[in-house]
């Protein structure tokens, strides 16, 4: 079981930090500001503070398996909302006003995590017998810490050689893998 849970979180892992890279980039070129830059990291963060005692408390009352799966598809539906609203170009330097696309979307997104971070974790101790627990802590700590150096470079690689619609399609397709290994 923990083998599936690790393959799905992959998904999850790689598209986290690759769309750190590519909102951050995205919302540059569109607006140059880095205030408004500044404004959507804030709009990810705040969520994510106020609502994690929340997501403790909804992680623990709740089936977890099922919490991941909403955020899987919530992350997912995010990704490819994003890769249209850039696809069809309103989510483009020519529309300097669509960067609340993004805003917004890293509020949700930050809302996402921080009800959703508990049950991830928490999940392995009813995974994994008591004795390899700390093996599987450690391997997820593993595979989050190499996702966290390969997902920016791959996303920065991807919009320099593809674009913007082509990274938001790729994380929409890896969270769907994620889903697919958590069903």
């Amino acid at each position: 079981a923990y083998r599936i849970y690790f393959l799905g979180m992959i998904g999850q892992w790689s598209t986290f930090s690759m769309e750190m890279v590519a909102r951050t980039y995205l919302v540059y070129d569109i607006t140059g500001s880095a205030a408004k830059l500044g404004i959507m990291s804030l709009a990810n963060a705040i969520p994510t503070i106020v609502f994690s005692l929340v997501g403790g408390a909804i992680a623990y009352r709740l089936a977890k398996k099922y919490l991941i799966i909403i955020a899987q598809i919530a992350m997912m539906l995010a990704s490819l909302g994003y890769g249209i609203a850039v696809h069809t170009g309103y989510l483009t330097p020519a529309h300097p006003e669509s960067w609340w696309v993004l805003v917004a979307g890293s509020a949700v997104l930050g809302t996402i995590t921080a009800m959703s971070m508990p049950a991830r974790q928490a999940i392995i101790n009813e995974l994994v017998r008591p004795e390899h627990l700390m093996n599987a802590v450690s391997l997820g700590t593993l595979g989050m810490s190499l996702f966290q150096l390969i997902g920016p470079a791959t996303a920065g690689f991807i919009i320099d050689g593809f674009g913007y619609a082509v990274i938001f399609y790729i994380m929409a397709a890896l969270n769907a893998s994620g889903i697919i290994f958590a069903a």
